[in-house]
């Protein structure tokens, strides 16, 4: 195990900490998205606003599924989600919906480039 491996365990914690909240953070700009989305009128199709607000619902989508490839990378590193039960990892299960999708995203990955 090189130095930088080494780092990345020690630390792993507190870097998927991170990954939590930008996930959390990601997930509600996502949901006023949908939500301005959502109430958009019929006749604001094709407008700016219409346009703008597709690609920040794209954006948010996008940057939670780059999070969960990062935290990925991390679980091979550290083998975090097989720790959950440690009190340093306490905040997953303190966000078991993020922890769920993020396990769906492995597995739906894992079938996908089989």
């Amino acid at each position: 195990m090189n130095v930088t491996s080494n780092i990345i365990t020690s630390y792993s914690a507190v870097i998927l900490k991170e990954m939590f909240k930008k996930v959390k953070a990601a997930r509600s700009k996502l949901a006023k998205a949908q939500q301005r989305e959502a109430s958009l009128a019929l006749g604001d199709v094709g407008t700016s606003r219409y346009w703008k607000t597709k690609g920040d619902v794209e954006f948010y989508y996008k940057e939670i599924q780059n999070v969960y490839s990062d935290m990925f990378e991390l679980d091979c590193f550290s083998m975090w989600p097989d720790k959950t039960n440690q009190d340093i990892y306490s905040f997953v299960m303190n966000n078991e919906d993020i922890f769920e999708e993020y396990i769906d995203y492995v597995a739906t990955n894992r079938l996908s480039n089989s």
